[in-house]
């Protein structure tokens, strides 16, 4: 080490600017591979302890090993030597470098940062990395290793992939209901999302089957009036509906409607939406009196919504002029034209705000609105 210089006083306390400009923002250590070095970044918090040593206390650490590389080790403290009484300068040697289970997290924190990015494909060749470090330390059935394996499914499906997606989740599923419990919330998570991939890839009734599933473990769980059951019950109403099956569908639509409605109140966003999808399903069934009725219900709560809000979101004015519009239809299907001319009579969106200019702007019914509300065309052509 270099001796300190002649004229410095080794008594007397160093003061902080003195160790910023001594040690800078970055003390880079040679690195024993050609391929790696140590480097640590201090935010200034030094002070002084046991008078000769002073402790950097830095947010980060960041150890590189390659491009892809990185460690992130927080609320570490590195003493670091001051000038020693024979005039040298000691240094701490650097840290050693990362276990395969430190690399494995670093692999996985990578493969988590790609999947963010939209980068599926890195991000699978960055879970394999993980993967293979945890099974061999870990094991298969641990935790952590099934962590990786769950988004490597996630990740498979986002690339189209459905068959690697269902094995990775189903090998998931197995260790989690054999190690957790069939009621563990985290093999309930995975239940929803196999049956998620079904219903998106148009595979509904297999989506109902994991759905169903799904319902059994969380009314044994959370009970029959927990909102996370509500949606699942709601969904599966959904299901029934797309698989043309509106009898059962309604059914599930009405349950999900009861316990939004007592937990929410009728004129909830959820609530609202069971209303206008019991009401869909019964307008599919041909009974368009019962239909009217749900979204008469539904276009009043909207209205009062609009009427009474300081703000209106777009998403709920879209709302309000959908079931309007569909509200029309029903009307003319059952022979109600007055009903459907009250409707559209420009007293009927006083007050609306948005809706009401956008309404104003559109009164030839030509250009202005109604071809954003393909519904009002067939309105329109059932009154003329």
């Amino acid at each position: 080490m270099r001796p300190a210089p002649a004229d410095t006083d080794i008594s007397k306390t160093p003061q902080l600017q003195d160790y910023e400009t001594l040690f800078g923002d970055c003390i880079n250590y040679p690195s024993s591979s050609d391929e790696s070095s140590d480097s640590f970044h201090g935010f200034g918090l030094l002070s002084e302890e046991s008078g000769s040593t002073i402790t950097l206390r830095r947010e980060q650490y960041h150890r590189v090993l390659d491009s892809h590389r990185r460690m992130e080790v927080d609320n570490e403290s590195f003493n670091i030597p001051a000038i020693t009484t024979t005039g040298e300068l000691a240094v701490t040697p650097p840290p050693s470098p990362p276990t395969s289970l430190e690399q494995a997290e670093i692999d996985n924190d990578l493969g988590d940062t790609f999947y963010d990015a939209g980068h599926f494909r890195d991000a699978i060749g960055a879970y394999e990395s993980a993967l293979a470090k945890r099974e061999g330390a870990l094991g298969r059935q641990h935790a952590s290793t099934l962590s990786i394996l769950y988004s490597m499914g996630l990740s498979y499906f986002q690339l189209g992939d459905s068959e690697k997606a269902r094995e990775h989740l189903l090998q998931v599923l197995e260790a989690q209901e054999s190690i957790l419990s069939k009621d563990h919330p985290a093999t309930l998570l995975t239940l929803q999302d196999l049956g998620r991939m079904c219903y998106e890839n148009g595979d509904y009734e297999a989506g109902q089957k994991w759905y169903e599933r799904t319902l059994a473990v969380q009314k044994k769980v959370l009970g029959n009036d927990d909102l996370r059951t509500l949606d699942t019950v709601h969904l599966l109403g959904f299901i029934c509906y797309q698989r043309k099956d509106y009898e059962q569908g309604r059914g599930y639509f009405s349950r999900a409607l009861t316990g939004r409605a007592k937990l929410l109140g009728g004129g909830h966003s959820l609530t609202l939406t069971s209303v206008l999808s019991l009401g869909l399903a019964l307008w599919q069934q041909h009974k368009y009196r019962e239909a009217l009725n749900w979204y008469e219900y539904a276009l009043v709560e909207q209205r009062n919504q609009l009427k009474n809000s300081a703000a209106t979101s777009k998403q709920l004015e879209r709302s309000f002029m959908d079931t309007l519009f569909s509200t029309c239809l029903l009307c003319c299907q059952l022979g109600y034209r007055a009903k459907v001319r009250e409707f559209l009579e420009l007293s009927y969106f006083r007050g609306l705000g948005n809706v009401e200019a956008e309404v104003l702007a559109a009164r030839e019914y030509d250009t202005g609105l109604y071809p954003k509300y393909p519904i009002m065309a067939q309105v329109l052509t059932l009154l003329h």
